[in-house]
């Protein structure tokens, strides 16, 4: 017995649907065709197709972002016969991303006395950063630095003994990102940092009250204060070049409060945080 089919109408065209930054579906409406008629869609633009399927869409992907893609389509019956094209129309996939702000900024808190290291981690994507500087946290005006494609820059044109806000934006071939969350730098004055871990002997000794504290970088010599209460007057005790001091002065039986102070030849520190001590 011989079988003779119909012939297939040409489909109808759909909307595009499940638009990526990748990937187009093309549809198309079957037109009244029987369920098992095949259908062929193709892609112009990049020349991929879907093969012979009965489906009445095809997922289009491996494109590039931001692209405009034209699609086409026919049917066959069974025996084999096709229509001609139908248009599907053109669509683009959705624009390629900007870079994320970048992350971790870091300036330094007088490290340096040239210069604010400024650093921060990579944003996937960005081809290059621009470094904005503002003096204040709110109300103050972000100015541009400088542009630079590596994590790290340094501002030269910081002035000693001020404060700055520092924020990074990431760019590439797509666009800018917004600004990252701020970090703090200073540059040095040359003075030595404040002496931290401060620690007081708490009456393990009867003739001293000894005094140690941790280094501070570039220090040449400390000072150290006594005060008789928390908010009193600090009086200079002695110098020491040395992170050791033993106070043979104290009276037993009183409570001391013991500050530091670090000097070099730029000049002094500000006082430490206290230690109480006694004798």
């Amino acid at each position: 017995m011989f079988t003779k089919y119909t012939l297939a109408k040409s489909p109808g065209a759909a909307s595009f649907s499940n638009v990526t930054q990748s990937c187009i579906r093309g549809n198309w409406t079957a037109n009244s065709n029987p369920d098992w008629t095949e259908y062929f869609c193709e892609n112009t633009t990049t020349g991929t197709n879907s093969g012979w399927t009965t489906n009445t869409n095809w997922d289009s992907c491996g494109l590039v972002c931001g692209t405009s893609h034209s699609f086409r389509v026919k049917a066959r019956n069974g025996d084999g016969i096709e229509t001609g094209w139908t248009s599907l129309g053109s669509r683009s996939t959705l624009a390629c991303p900007h870079p994320e702000p970048p992350t971790n900024v870091q300036a330094s808190d007088g490290t340096y006395m040239d210069k604010v290291q400024v650093t921060w981690t990579a944003s996937s994507g960005a081809t290059s950063y621009t470094i904005y500087r503002a003096t204040s946290k709110r109300g103050g005006t972000k100015t541009a630095l400088g542009t630079t494609s590596d994590t790290t820059y340094d501002d030269t044109t910081a002035l000693a003994g001020k404060i700055y806000y520092y924020y990074i934006k990431a760019t590439n071939a797509y666009g800018t990102s917004g600004f990252s969350v701020y970090n703090t730098g200073y540059l040095s004055d040359g003075r030595p940092s404040v002496p931290t871990n401060v620690l007081a002997s708490d009456g393990t000794y009867m003739d001293r009250v000894q005094v140690t504290w941790t280094a501070s970088s570039g220090a040449t010599s400390y000072t150290i204060y006594r005060a008789t209460s928390k908010w009193g007057t600090k009086t200079a005790s002695g110098t020491t070049s040395d992170t050791t001091y033993d106070d043979i002065t104290a009276l037993a039986g009183k409570i001391y409060y013991y500050y530091i102070k670090a000097t070099n030849a730029y000049g002094m520190s500000g006082f430490s945080v206290y230690n109480t001590g006694y004798r």
